[in-house]
């Protein structure tokens, strides 16, 4: 390879141009620029208009107005109504079940003590358990109801406030959901979706349908 010095860079000739190429150079840069500025301006204005539309599939779907509606089905918040009174008088039957069992346990120590002469007394009989709400009296394989009917039918009184919404919303649909769909209708957390749903497949108040991202949940009664 040759070498390169001052003398040789000197005697190489530079092409300059001219006057009028100069400004073709320059009209075509500052017309590049104005595409690029033409561009970006269109891009910020379709931005916009893709969060407005964003913005209204959500409130159309907050409204059931992207499927198909049941006329005589009661509206998500009737049901969110009633399943918060359902679980405020489940708590008052508890603590009135709870009051009325520690009393039960409470009188036979505060009964009177046999005497010394007197023979021993036979113990009492014990109570048989009461039967869990939403359970048939029948044997959970046979008899009376199957355990999936009393299952499907158990109230949602006992569910927590995230699996009560997301089980409102999958009974308002027309269709299986998925974890993304449920999430974008309600805009809940995923670990709130992940108890939830876990609470109410392990109730069998949901199937679930398929596996991992693809799987799909459907209650299993409207």
């Amino acid at each position: 390879m040759p070498k390169i010095n001052g003398a040789i860079l000197k005697s190489t000739p530079v092409p300059i141009p001219t006057e009028a190429e100069i400004k073709q150079i320059l009209q075509h840069i500052s017309r590049t620029f104005e595409s690029i500025n033409t561009v970006s301006s269109e891009t910020e204005a379709l931005d916009k208009l893709n969060n407005l539309l964003n913005q209204s599939i959500l409130a159309k779907a907050f409204r059931g107005e992207l499927v198909p509606q049941d006329p005589n089905a009661e509206p998500a918040s009737v049901l969110l109504e009633r399943i918060q009174a359902e679980r405020k008088a489940a708590k008052k039957q508890a603590k009135a079940s709870g009051k009325s069992k520690r009393r039960s346990r409470k009188s036979p120590a505060t009964a009177s003590k046999p005497s010394q002469t007197s023979p021993p007394q036979p113990l009492p009989p014990t109570p048989n358990p009461e039967p869990v709400a939403g359970w048939s009296q029948g044997s959970l394989f046979g008899g009376g109801a199957t355990a999936a009917t009393d299952l499907a039918s158990a109230p949602t009184s006992d569910l927590s406030e995230g699996a009560a919404t997301i089980l409102a919303c999958l009974r308002e649909a027309s269709e299986p959901l998925g974890r993304g769909d449920v999430l974008k209708r309600l805009e809940i957390s995923a670990s709130v979706w992940t108890k939830g749903i876990k609470e109410l497949v392990e109730a069998e108040l949901v199937v679930k349908e398929g596996e991992r991202r693809g799987a799909k949940y459907q209650p299993t009664e409207r």
